[in-house]
């Protein structure tokens, strides 16, 4: 929540900034505009989600560019402060390895703490 805060992500954002709630329903609602939270909110808590670090060794591992989008959804995986990727319609099979992308970034986080 401190980054998100940093972030000055929208109040009625702050519960999507947690591991558990940012899935791919609740950014699929951000994306589609029926989401409380804000869709111009989405890139800064992926941002905050990945500790504004480049995941891409990892996702490769996990098989991410895998999917129809390609090596595109390797851009969710890059998600430092100047990664300046824009999200469009053709990245939507990117949610499919959302989940993959998420345990990336939760790894990393483990591999801090110990």
């Amino acid at each position: 929540l401190k980054c998100c805060k940093e972030r000055n992500v929208d109040v009625k954002c702050e519960s999507r900034c947690n591991f558990d709630i940012l899935s791919r329903r609740v950014l699929m609602a951000m994306f589609i505009g029926s989401d409380p939270c804000p869709q111009n909110h989405g890139r800064d808590l992926m941002l905050c989600a990945a500790q504004k670090l480049d995941h891409t060794a990892c996702c490769k591992l996990k098989g991410v560019s895998r999917t129809a989008a390609g090596e595109k959804c390797l851009g969710f995986c890059r998600m430092t402060v100047d990664n300046r990727f824009q999200i469009d319609l053709s990245m939507l099979p990117c949610w499919a390895v959302l989940n993959d992308i998420k345990d990336c970034f939760k790894e990393e986080i483990i591999l801090k703490v110990s």
